[in-house]
């Protein structure tokens, strides 16, 4: 999930300076700016989003698992503090891309100084930036610590059983009766 995170968050970042760089360029025109504007604005969007869906389906699973192997709570309220910690940056690069979108069309119809588009569409860029990268670094500590539960689910599957199959671990009468 990491490696695969990084990359679509790597390609939407550069798809974002791509726009910026066809504007500043004047490379496309207007309509065209505004379809791969309003193109990669969603793109950004729904990447923040499938990240939200990530840790409400992970916080879920976890606390599933703890609560049916009777694992220490402190996974559950790490899946809350994963939450805290990347909410709030996530939330910020939504509503920032979603202003720019929205000022860039604005700026198109001359409702709306280029200006104020320009400024937020920095601020934007530099709020997804960051907020990728706590993303990033949370869904790596998410993942390591689903890997440490299943580790320590499967060492409690293996304690409570035999070694040896069943079987071999029946009475030889038993056995002899087959």
């Amino acid at each position: 999930m990491p490696t695969v995170f990084a990359s679509v968050s790597v390609t939407i970042i550069l798809f974002f300076l791509a726009t910026m760089g066809m504007a500043y360029g004047h490379v496309l025109s207007l309509n065209l700016h505004m379809l791969w504007g309003f193109f990669v604005a969603l793109l950004i969007v729904l990447l923040q989003c499938l990240i939200f869906g990530f840790f409400i389906g992970s916080g879920k699973s976890i606390k599933r698992v703890v609560a049916e192997n009777n694992l220490d709570l402190s996974w559950v309220q790490k899946t809350k503090d994963y939450k805290n910690q990347c909410y709030p940056a996530l939330m910020l690069a939504i509503l920032v891309s979603a202003i720019a979108a929205v000022l860039g069309g604005g700026a198109a119809a001359g409702m709306a100084p280029v200006w104020i588009h320009e400024i937020f569409v920095w601020l934007a860029l530099a709020a997804n930036v960051r907020s990728l990268w706590i993303s990033y670094q949370v869904v790596v500590e998410n993942v390591r610590a689903i890997h440490l539960i299943n580790a320590e689910v499967q060492t409690q599957k293996n304690e409570g059983r035999s070694i040896l199959p069943p079987a071999l671990s029946e009475p030889a009468e038993l056995m002899v009766r087959r």
